[in-house]
C-alpha cells in the first residue's frame, strides 16, 4: 500500500521521476566506482597470494629434494650408489709414499725390518763437545 501511494505522489508531482531517476543513476555510479575499487583491491590481493603460493611451492619442492638427499646420504654411503658428483681426480687408495719418512733398514743392521741410509764404515775423527746443563745460558 505504501508503494502505491508513493508512486501516486510521484505521478502527481511533475519532474519527480526525473529527479529521482537522476539520483538513482548517481547513486549507482558511486556504487559502481566503489565496486571497481574493491575489485582492483581483490585482484591485487589475489595476485599477491598467487605469488606467495608459487614461492611456497618452489620452497616446498626444494626442501623435499633436500630431505630426500639427506635420507639417501644417511642410508647409502657406498661409492657406486652415491648421488653426489664424483671428484675429477680422485686420490689413489692406501698410504702415500710420504707416510714413510725413514727408508727401510737392511736386515743385517739394527735388528731388522726396513731400510735406511747405510751407516758410515770407519770413524776417523772424534770431537769432544762440552756438556751444557739445563740452567746454563752459555
Amino acid at each position: 500500500m505504501y508503494f502505491r501511494a508513493n508512486s501516486a505522489i510521484k505521478d502527481a508531482v511533475p519532474g519527480a521521476r526525473d529527479r529521482e531517476s537522476g539520483e538513482l543513476i548517481e547513486r549507482l555510479r558511486r556504487e559502481n566506482g566503489r565496486l571497481r575499487e574493491e575489485l582492483a583491491r581483490a585482484e591485487a590481493d589475489r595476485a599477491r597470494v598467487e605469488r606467495e603460493r608459487t614461492r611456497l611451492e618452489r620452497e616446498h619442492a626444494r626442501l623435499k629434494d633436500e630431505l630426500e638427499a639427506a635420507r639417501r646420504a644417511g642410508t647409502r654411503q657406498a661409492a657406486p650408489f652415491s648421488k653426489r658428483t664424483p671428484t675429477r681426480r680422485p686420490r689413489r687408495p692406501g698410504r702415500k709414499p710420504s707416510a714413510y719418512p725413514l727408508r727401510a733398514r737392511t736386515a743385517d743392521r739394527s735388528g731388522g725390518v726396513g731400510r735406511r741410509r747405510a751407516l758410515a764404515g770407519n770413524v776417523s775423527t772424534a770431537t769432544v763437545l762440552p756438556v751444557m746443563s739445563k740452567n746454563s745460558t752459555e
